[in-house]
């Protein structure tokens, strides 16, 4: 699992090129047009043949559907939904629906986070532990377990992003990744239908969507050294040395599995 491929500040914006998931593109590395057979493995995008699948909602968080003190805000808690859906749901079996419902349940929690914490909700140690993913609930516990400097070279005391991603997946297995005010989950699952996973729900506009849309994403792959070159490109970090930090997200529920009809209104059909 682990690699040795150390970021770099030139991944970003190759001769003037889009992220290779950006909606922007009507086809895909294969050359095949998007939203097409060809270009399907499920309801996931393919975007690099057996290596890099992306699956899009179409909620995001800043939209006016949310009330106005929430709006934009509750990116954290949408992404401890989004680890507490992994460890339920096989990845293969995601849709745009239930990306949908993510952004919404973790509305949800946001909301009643800032009821409990008196507003004070802009980090991840004033969430509630009380969290649902619509009617299925979870206690969760979050803390940070590494730190570092983004494409700096490593040494005993200071981590980059490589030797962080490595250490985290060796001891955790879902987690949130934050940059300033930018912020990832991220996650491995175990099996055929599992693999490293990215989810963001804070991307609008350039370069990944057409001009003011916007939505929540994720990017699902068997490769941890794809997965890092996938953040890298996301977080758009254009300076060197700036810090960033890993919180696991560890939960506990305590109901009793899904039935298959259950399973089946949660994962929806994909329509979006």
């Amino acid at each position: 699992m682990a690699f040795k491929k150390n970021e770099s500040i030139c991944w970003l914006n190759q001769q003037n090129s889009l992220p290779v998931w950006s909606r922007r593109y009507g086809r895909n590395t294969a050359g095949n047009y998007r939203n097409k057979p060809l270009s399907k493995l499920n309801k996931y995008d393919v975007e690099i043949e057996d290596c890099l699948w992306s699956l899009w909602g179409n909620l995001h968080p800043a939209d006016h559907v949310f009330q106005k003190r929430s709006r934009g805000r509750q990116y954290l808690a949408i992404y401890v939904v989004a680890c507490c859906a992994a460890s339920v749901f096989n990845l293969a079996e995601w849709s745009g629906q239930l990306l949908n419902k993510i952004v919404t349940s973790g509305n949800k929690y946001f909301e009643q986070s800032i009821s409990k914490a008196r507003n004070k909700c802009n980090a991840l140690r004033n969430m509630s532990i009380d969290c649902a993913l619509e009617s299925i609930k979870f206690v969760i516990y979050t803390d940070q377990v590494c730190c570092g400097e983004l494409y700096r070279y490593p040494t005993r005391s200071h981590m980059n992003l490589c030797e962080a991603l490595n250490f985290f997946f060796s001891h955790h297995q879902f987690g949130i990744l934050k940059v300033h005010k930018r912020a990832l989950a991220i996650g491995f699952c175990l099996g055929e239908k599992g693999g490293y996973f990215m989810y963001d729900c804070q991307e609008k506009g350039h370069p990944v969507f057409t001009k003011q849309k916007g939505g929540s994403y994720l990017l699902r792959t068997r490769h941890l050294h794809v997965l890092h070159y996938c953040i890298v490109v996301t977080l758009n970090v254009t300076s060197e040395n700036v810090k960033f930090s890993i919180h696991r997200v560890a939960m506990l529920r305590d109901e009793a599995p899904l039935g298959a009809e259950e399973e089946r209104r949660f994962l929806g059909d994909g329509d979006q």
